[in-house]
């Protein structure tokens, strides 16, 4: 029996892989343009509707009993629609670039022994967005330190806090 189970399991069509996960910045990106594509798609029929009302006020005879309301709802219903997934898609924050820190750390490099610890402190929280103690193991010395510079996007991103209708 466990032969006949073993053969089953080995001449079985390999399963699917796991989609290649995304990068952070990908995602970002991603997101960036599908809210893009919702907002045109909120404007195109805000903008349908709009032309439909000054239609209608302009030629109220050319509509049958019924068609503007039909029409005016199909419009809203899209647009509803549109305005749902804009609403669903996460804001992104555009990542500062790495260029715009140069100057910043050029003058920190050179100024470092004359700045108090409040001002390093200060040109710190510029520059890093987090320090991480990640543990790869039991031990003190099993650990790593990760700094996460503001042009970068955040590995670790905050999560929406899900409420509940009390």
């Amino acid at each position: 029996m466990k032969r006949e189970a073993a053969a089953g399991i080995d001449n079985a069509p390999p399963a699917e892989g796991a989609a290649p996960k995304q990068s952070l910045a990908d995602q970002q990106a991603a997101n960036l343009a599908a809210r893009a594509r919702a907002q045109a798609e909120v404007d195109k029929q805000r903008q349908a509707l709009a032309r439909l009302r000054a239609e209608h006020a302009a030629n109220p005879d050319d509509f049958g009993p019924g068609e503007y309301e039909e029409a005016a709802d199909l419009i809203r219903g899209k647009r509803a629609a549109a305005q749902q997934l804009l609403e669903s898609i996460p804001e992104v924050e555009p990542l500062p670039e790495r260029a715009e820190f140069v100057p910043l750390v050029v003058g920190t490099v050179e100024e470092w022994r004359t700045l108090d610890v409040r001002e390093r402190n200060m040109i710190l929280r510029k520059l890093i967005r987090r320090v991480a103690l990640v543990r790869l193991g039991p031990g003190a010395q099993n650990h790593k330190i990760e700094i996460h510079p503001m042009w970068e996007p955040d590995p670790w991103p905050e999560r929406k806090k899900t409420t509940t209708g009390r």
